[in-house]
C-alpha cells in the first residue's frame, strides 16, 4: 500500500470529508507500522508464520506420487493456505504479540504481512540466494595444473563436449528460446566444426560435432576446477553438486577463460568479413550458465563411476535408480516369448499348442 497524495483543498464538502478519512487511515497505518517495527515479538511471530506455511506445504504433498502429483499438490496447497487465512488465527496471534485493540486497519496491515511471508517462503530467488551463500566457494580459486586424461577417458570426455555443443545448437529449448540464439549458434560453430554424414545402417543423416581446440581447453579447465572442488565432499556431503554448480558460476578464473574464448570467436568472425555478431555480456553470462548446467547433468554419471565420488542417497538421477532397480530384480519362472511365426494358423490348434508349451515349461 503506497502513500496517496491528497489535495489541500476540495471544491466539494463530501470530497473533503473523504480526503480527511483517507488521510486519517494513512496516518493510522503509518503509526501502526512504526509500533510494529519496535516490537520484539514481531520477529518471532513472522518466523512462526513462515514455519506454519512450510508445514502446510509439506502436509499438502500427496501420499501417492502419480503422474499429476504436482497439480494435485498445488490445488491442495492453495486450499490449505486459504483455510489458514480464513481461520483468523494469524490475526489473533498478531494482536497477542503487539498487545493492542482490534481495528480494521490493523487487520489489513496484518494480512499484508502474512501475504509477504507467504511470498517469501515460495520465492525462488530467496531460496537460490540462500543456497548460493551457503554452497558457494571462493570466487578467486585459481588452477595450478590442468588435468590430463587417459586416452579412453579423454575420448569419453570429448563425447560429452560434443553432446553439449549439439544440445546447445539443436535441442536445448532454453537456449533456442533466447533472442540471440542465431548469434550464439554462429559463435559455437566458429569454435567447433560440424560434419553431416549419411549412415547406411540407419539410412539417415548423422550430425557429428568436432570440438575445437580452444573450446576443448576451456572445458578441460572446467573439469579441473570440478575435481578440485570435489575435495570438499566430506564437508558438504549430498550437497556437493549444488556447491560445485554455484562455485563454477562465480569462479573468476573460469569466467575470464570463457570471455577470452568468445573474444577468439569474435576475431575469427572479423577475419572472415562477416557481419558484426558480437555477443553482449548478458548473452555470454546466459550461455555460460547453460554450458555449466548441461555439462553437470551429462557428467555426473562419469564422476561417480571413474572418480569414486559417490554422493549419498537422493542425488542420483531417477533414470539411474530405475535402471539399478530393474537390474537387481530377478524374475523367476519367466515364460518364453512366443513368436508369431510359430503359432498355428488354426485358433484351436494354436490354443492347444500354447497350453502344451506352458505346461512343458512349468514342469521342465
Amino acid at each position: 500500500m503506497g502513500k496517496i497524495s491528497i489535495p489541500l483543498e476540495a471544491y466539494n464538502e463530501n470530497v473533503k470529508q473523504e480526503n480527511f478519512k483517507i488521510q486519517h487511515l494513512q496516518n493510522e497505518r503509518c503509526d501502526l507500522i512504526e509500533i510494529i517495527l519496535y516490537q520484539d515479538p514481531i520477529d518471532k511471530l513472522l518466523q512462526k508464520w513462515k514455519d506454519i506455511i512450510r508445514k502446510i506445504a509439506c502436509d499438502a504433498i500427496p501420499k501417492r506420487i502419480g503422474v499429476q502429483w504436482l497439480s494435485n499438490w498445488s490445488s491442495h496447497l492453495e486450499i490449505r493456505i486459504n483455510n489458514y487465512k480464513c481461520s483468523g488465527i494469524w490475526y489473533q496471534e498478531f494482536l497477542t504479540a503487539i498487545n493492542l485493540n482490534s481495528s480494521s486497519t490493523q487487520r489489513l496491515v496484518t494480512y499484508l504481512l502474512l501475504q509477504n511471508v507467504i511470498k517469501l517462503v515460495f520465492n525462488r530467488n530467496s531460496i537460490q540466494n540462500h543456497l548460493d551463500t551457503h554452497f558457494s566457494a571462493d570466487p578467486y580459486l585459481v588452477l595450478q595444473k590442468i588435468i590430463e586424461f587417459e586416452p579412453a577417458e579423454a575420448s569419453k570426455f570429448s563425447y560429452i563436449i560434443r553432446w553439449i555443443v549439439y544440445k546447445l545448437t539443436k535441442s536445448d529449448h532454453t537456449t533456442r528460446s533466447h533472442s540471440k540464439f542465431e548469434t550464439i549458434c554462429v559463435h559455437l560453430k566458429i569454435l567447433n566444426s560440424e560434419v553431416i554424414v549419411y549412415d547406411q545402417n540407419i539410412r539417415s543423416q548423422v550430425t557429428n560435432i568436432i570440438p575445437g581446440q580452444d573450446f576443448l581447453n576451456f572445458m578441460y579447465r572446467m573439469e579441473s576446477i570440478v575435481l578440485l572442488l570435489f575435495e570438499k565432499y566430506e564437508e558438504f556431503g549430498p550437497n556437493i553438486l549444488q556447491y560445485i554448480h554455484n562455485s563454477l558460476l562465480c569462479n573468476l578464473f573460469l569466467l575470464n577463460s570463457f570471455y577470452i574464448l568468445f573474444n577468439i570467436s569474435n576475431q575469427k568472425l572479423d577475419t572472415n568479413n562477416n557481419i558484426s555478431t558480437e555477443l553482449t555480456d548478458e548473452t555470454k553470462d546466459f550461455l555460460y550458465e547453460r554450458i555449466i548446467s548441461i555439462y553437470m547433468k551429462s557428467r555426473q554419471k562419469s564422476w561417480r563411476r571413474f572418480n569414486e565420488f559417490i554422493p549419498e542417497k537422493g542425488t542420483s538421477s531417477l533414470r539411474e535408480n530405475l535402471k539399478a532397480m530393474h537390474k537387481d530384480i530377478k524374475i523367476e519362472n519367466k515364460l518364453a516369448s512366443i513368436k508369431k511365426s510359430n503359432i498355428p494358423k488354426d485358433p484351436i490348434l494354436g490354443h492347444i499348442w500354447w497350453m502344451l508349451k506352458k505346461n512343458f515349461l512349468k514342469y521342465f
